[in-house]
């Protein structure tokens, strides 16, 4: 027993334990089979933005020369003369502080319409990194539209025939030669007033339409004619002439009455034949009194026509003639026969031709056209532009970077005359306390103009100092890395139309209020680096904008390179990517990210090159470790 115990034991223990290397094995095979997740190389989705340029904005800050323009405020006095030397903080001249007041009104009132027009200049930048480029416009697509077999009536159009749908008139019958429209079909139509359509086809190709509008069709006609008329009395003689041949071996055949139409009767000689037979009679005396018959009508007509036209004027009545003495009613109606569309038309194939001969009927109107074989499968195109789209799709990714670069040149150029503004404004201040105006610079006076012949804004005065002028630059702080004392650059001056270097010799380290470069983040700061103008003989004025050309970076990742947005997750510890490592395997990667363009393009500055191969990084088996394959491009 005891035995067995043991036995039973060690089954169980190695039972355990191979179902534990079971289940180990699967998750061991599990995590070694996972799905394999496609990588694309960066450089097949990375794009470079048309606006990255190595220029930023600058003026000259300082220098040798000094101008005092004139002011709006009466000048109390002069202290100096043309030649004479000063020295930094000297009274040049002096205001007449009440009229000065004046001066620092005009300048506040400038100030605010220069930042109104900045606070525009700023809503056209952000519209232009806004809108979408029109490389990103939907494609049109195509869509095949199945119309369906064409359906034709192919029988004969009756009362009852069934309408085809979509009938512009009402009623539409679509037919091919050989089909024919009912007499009781067009009376119930001319009945009903409906109106029908009648597309006439050969093959699967229309030739013309005939419209039948029921309240025009013709209406039945009653007419009274003369019953002795010579026409219709010929055709009594000749059937008197009948007669008397066949009645030829008759004793009677010269009596008067031979012409009975009941000569072949045995009682045809009786006196009372001649009562019978009333109709040769009456025949014979129209034909003597013909001119007394023909003007019944006129002494009675109403009577005889009105009586007779009441009994005959039905549908169902065509042909039928009532007697009163000599006259006739007959009604006639144009309905009475069958009626064939096609009859007297030939198509031509580009045409109808119309043959003259044939009996028009007067039962609508034919309408022809240039003869249309119908089409059973349209494609039409779809452009798929948003009805509402505004200024989208509408400029190119080039051609919106540069009036983004564009504007903000402008934007720049009007940040710095508002700093110029605010200067003077402080400046103006001062003035207005005590009046006076003084040097900035060491040097002597080399100009000096008369006010009472200029204008406020006119240069009064000018102060050339020894020094070389200062050109102070608005930098960034993703650039800021890249300059140093001793860097070189070059600069244009809008103003004076020169060019020139100038070497850097201190970088600020106090942000600036305001935005001073173009093609940067809005959220970056601004730091001013002061360079020296080399040549030392250049003419220029203080204040003067200039735009600075800063010599290539390196692969610092000043510049970096955009990738779509849906390339980047975040998480706590910032923007990373899934990309493959040494051993071709997946791996979180994080990347410094600058700006966004368009709001679908982000920048890369570090962390990534276009060398790499990123995933798609959403789903649950896009994870580290993951197994990858190359392929071009994303696949979503």
């Amino acid at each position: 027993m005891a035995k067995w115990k043991k036995r039973l034991i060690a089954s169980i223990v190695t039972l355990a334990i191979l179902g534990g290397l079971g289940t180990g094995g699967y998750y061991i095979w599990k995590g070694n089979h996972t799905e394999v997740i496609e990588v694309f190389p960066v450089a097949n989705v990375a794009e470079q933005y048309w606006g990255d340029n190595t220029s930023v904005s600058g003026n000259i800050s300082s220098g040798k020369e000094q101008s005092v323009m004139l002011r709006e405020g009466l000048i109390d006095h002069i202290n100096v003369k043309e030649g004479d030397s000063v020295s930094k903080g000297d009274v040049l001249l002096v205001y007449d502080t009440t009229s000065f007041q004046l001066v620092l009104q005009s300048d506040e009132a400038r100030i605010a319409v220069m930042e109104s027009n900045i606070e525009r200049k700023k809503e056209e930048i952000s519209k232009y990194y806004t809108l979408k480029p029109s490389e990103w416009a939907p494609k049109p697509t195509e869509k095949t539209i199945d119309h369906g077999a064409l359906k034709f009536t192919k029988s004969t159009i009756d009362v009852g025939t069934k309408s085809l749908p979509d009938g512009a008139y009402g009623l539409l019958f679509r037919i091919q030669p050989g089909i024919k429209v009912t007499s009781d079909f067009l009376k119930w139509l001319r009945k009903s007033g409906k109106t029908a359509e009648i597309q006439l086809y050969e093959g699967e190709t229309m030739f013309g339409s005939y419209i039948l509008d029921g309240s025009q069709l013709p209406q039945p006609e009653t007419r009274i004619i003369d019953d002795g008329e010579p026409d219709d009395s010929s055709k009594e003689d000749s059937s008197k002439d009948d007669s008397s041949d066949d009645s030829s071996g008759d004793d009677s055949s010269g009596d008067d009455s031979s012409g009975d139409d009941s000569s072949g009767d045995d009682s045809s000689g009786d006196d009372s034949s001649g009562d019978d037979s009333s109709d040769d009679s009456s025949s014979d005396d129209s034909s003597d009194d013909s001119s007394d018959s023909s003007s019944e009508p006129e002494s009675e007509p109403d009577d005889s026509s009105d009586d007779s036209s009441e009994e005959s004027v039905t549908p169902d009545s065509v042909g039928a003639e009532t007697r009163f003495g000599k006259m006739k009613t007959v009604t006639i109606d144009p309905l009475d026969d069958d009626w064939d569309p096609f009859e007297g038309l030939t198509f031509t194939g580009d045409g109808v031709m119309l043959d003259m001969n044939v009996r028009k009927h007067n039962f609508g109107q034919l309408i022809t056209c240039t003869p249309m074989t119908y089409e059973r499968y349209e494609t039409i195109y779809i452009d798929n532009f948003p009805e509402n789209a505004g200024e989208n799709y509408m400029y190119s990714k080039k051609d919106l970077a540069e009036m983004a670069e564009e504007a903000e040149k402008d934007l720049v150029s009007l940040q710095l005359d508002l700093r110029e503004l605010n200067l003077t404004y402080e400046k103006d201040k001062l003035i207005g306390q005590t009046g006076e105006v003084k040097a900035e610079i060491d040097g002597s006076i080399t100009q000096l103009g008369d006010p009472s012949a200029l204008s406020a804004g006119d240069t009064l005065l000018t102060v050339k100092g020894n020094e070389n002028y200062t050109l102070t630059l608005y930098i960034s702080e993703m650039r800021l890395a890249s300059m140093e004392p001793g860097l070189q650059v070059t600069a244009f001056s809008y103003e004076s139309g020169n060019s020139f270097t100038a070497t850097i010799d201190e970088i600020g380290t106090t942000p600036l209020e305001g935005s001073y470069g173009w093609n940067e983040n809005p959220n970056n700061s601004y730091f001013p680096v002061f360079a020296k103008v080399d040549d030392s003989e250049i003419q220029m004025s203080i204040g003067e904008y200039c735009e600075v050309t800063l010599p290539q970076t390196n692969d610092s990742g000043v510049v970096g390179f955009f990738i779509p947005r849906f390339c980047i997750r975040k998480d706590d510890s910032g923007s990373y990517v899934m990309k493959t490592d040494e051993n071709g395997l997946l791996k979180k990667q994080y990347v410094k990210t600058g700006r966004i363009l368009w709001g679908e393009q982000i920048e890369i500055l570090a962390g990534l090159s276009q060398e790499d191969h990123i995933a798609f990084p959403y789903g649950k088996t896009v994870r580290e470790g993951a197994a990858t394959k190359q392929v071009d491009y994303p696949s979503y």
